[in-house]
Parts: C-alpha cells; structure tokens; sequence
C-alpha cells in the first residue's frame, strides 16, 4: 500500500456547529481525563490524525452538544453516552462529565451499525 493520507482538522468531516453546543447534554467536554489516555489512545485509533492535539479536538467537536442529524446517540446505564455517525464512521464514548473514553473510526467494522449497538447490551 503506498504513503497513507494524513487528514487535518479541516479535512475531516465534523459534526459541529449546530445549535445547542454550549448546553450541558454531554456535561462539558475538556478531552481524555489525562495526558496518559490521550497519548494511549491516541496510540491505538489516531492514525488518520496529523498529532495528538487534533485528534482530541476532534473528538471535542464530535461529542460536544447536541448531536447533529446524521448522528445517533444512546446512553448507557451508567452515564455514558455513545455517538456514532454512519456517514463518517465516526464513534465517540464519553463520561456524563464530558471526559472522552474512546474516540475512533467504525466504518471499518463488518457491521458498524451493529458495533454500535453492541455498546448497550
């Protein structure tokens, strides 16, 4: 396979700017709950990313506010929610607080609708 594409922020398809961003449906999100799970997670799902810092802001932009059209959310038992954009393949996990758990791309899953589901049983 030759050199893979990294994509910017800019490159990126978002889920952002809708109305509502600045209300407490997802608590307020501020990133992964440390440097350490940035950098770990980082490690495992953000190859498409250009660093680190766009990869959690990215995540940000994602999870933050209510959930544009194309993005289905539920929340588990415990508080988390759980968004996922089938046009993307975006998937995002965050604490009732807003701190990021997970942030990757599922479209590469045999059944990404599936996967997501998956999350609440």
């Amino acid at each position: 396979m030759g050199s893979e594409v990294k994509y910017s922020e800019d490159d990126w398809r978002q889920s952002t700017g809708f109305p509502g961003e600045n209300r407490d449906d997802v608590g307020n999100p501020h990133g992964f709950a440390s440097n350490a799970q940035l950098a770990d997670h980082f490690a495992r799902h953000g190859e498409h990313f250009i660093d680190a810092e766009t990869y959690q802001r990215m995540a940000n932009n994602f999870i933050r506010g209510i959930p544009h059209s194309d993005v289905l959310q539920l929340r588990r038992t415990n508080g988390d929610y759980v968004r996922y954009n089938p046009n993307t393949g975006e998937f995002c996990i965050a604490r009732s607080d807003g701190c990021i758990r997970s942030y990757y791309n599922i479209s590469g899953n045999s059944n990404p609708f599936e996967y997501f589901l998956r999350q609440f049983r």
